[in-house]
């Protein structure tokens, strides 16, 4: 599923879909659910791309086999995600017996086939991969009650967490990755679609409605299992740090754009560019995208600055600098949108950020 809006990633997505955003050096994000379906020799793989993606097509058709892609409707593409599923599954061949569907923003290295594997041991009609999270207010994620392996309540991005759903502080939450029987799911998707009350939204309405008729089971995942959704540009940012270029090359993950081997200078420490830098500019725990000219003499720490900006000779870019025009303050971040010029005000000690 890659139609999300990815609104809590802007200005990040303002001219590219949410899956499309690179990640690291050499990968884009959908790379990684691709490339744990691939290991999982799963090759029978439908994409429902969001409207205006042609940086995803064109990457997808660049990079992957055996990818079957089904763009949005332009005149309809506000519909739900639940119907964008639904109109996809009923295109699937008649022989297929079992659907997984999987996020498109989430960087994770984990053994699908196993998870199929236990989906079909156990016989059940629908199963969701959970993990262990910690329960705090205005979760982030679906949660989940069980009783012995079987889900028997579901809320997507609860306010609060029921203290009869949690253990020592803990929950289960939705990965966001489901397996079906293909009748199972087009039953619970065409009562959705018929149902004038209904968002269609998958968390919201088909998965409750699956659980209130359906044997659902959970399929536990090891919480040490390397797994983060992207869908915020502070999750963007912090997953970039939790899972360095060494770990990320062991997952074997399909790198489908190039690694800029530069920056061996002493100035540059926890970085990710795919620009150069000047020798005599210093850098620190920054993300940089390509085609970003760098000035001489810069200070740049905590900074994700978007494709194509100039930053002239001399600019500090830290999370103290003050600035003037468009940038977004995030909470572990600063980020300087697409596009951008920065500059050195020579009246105040400002920065200024302007289209180029």
């Amino acid at each position: 599923m890659a139609r999300g809006q990815g609104s809590r990633l802007y200005p990040l997505t303002q001219s590219i879909c949410k899956p499309a955003l690179p990640f690291g050096n050499s990968y884009r994000i959908i790379d990684f659910v691709l490339s744990n379906l691939e290991q999982a020799q799963l090759n029978s793989v439908t994409i429902l791309a969001p409207p205006n993606a042609k940086t995803l097509t064109t990457h997808i058709q660049t990079n992957w086999t055996n990818v079957h892609y089904i763009p949005a409707d332009e005149e309809h593409s506000d519909v739900g995600n639940a119907t964008s599923v639904y109109q996809a599954i009923s295109q699937l061949p008649n022989e297929t017996e079992i659907v997984g569907i999987f996020p498109s923003d989430h960087i994770l290295n984990i053994d699908i086939h196993q998870t199929l594997e236990q989906h079909c041991k156990n016989k059940h009609h629908a199963s969701i991969l959970c993990m262990p999270h910690l329960s705090t207010d205005n979760m982030p994620f679906g949660v989940l009650q069980t009783r012995g392996h079987t889900i028997v309540n579901f809320v997507e991005k609860p306010s609060f967490v029921p203290t009869e759903w949690t253990i020592k502080n803990q929950c289960l939450i939705s990965m966001g990755i489901y397996w079906f029987s293909k009748e199972t799911l087009l039953n619970i998707l065409s009562e959705d679609s018929n149902n004038p009350n209904s968002s269609h939204d998958f968390g919201t309405d088909v998965i409750p409605a699956l659980i209130r008729q359906t044997d659902t089971q959970a399929i536990l995942i090891d919480p040490e299992t390397p797994w983060a959704d992207v869908g915020t540009i502070d999750q963007y940012w912090s997953a970039h740090w939790c899972f360095t270029p060494r770990v990320l090359e062991e997952w074997s993950i399909s790198q489908t754009g190039s690694t800029l081997a530069l920056h061996e200078h002493l100035n540059v420490s926890n970085m990710y560019s795919k620009s150069s830098i000047p020798p005599s500019t210093t850098v620190y725990k920054s993300i940089i995208l390509n085609n970003v000219i760098i000035g001489t003499g810069c200070t740049i720490e905590h900074m994700l600055i978007d494709a194509n900006c100039i930053v002239e000779d001399g600019v500090s870019l830290t999370p103290n600098t003050i600035f003037e025009g468009h940038v977004l303050n995030a909470t572990k971040c600063v980020v300087i949108p697409k596009n951008s010029r920065v500059y050195n005000d020579s009246t105040s000690s400002k920065v200024i950020v302007v289209p180029r």
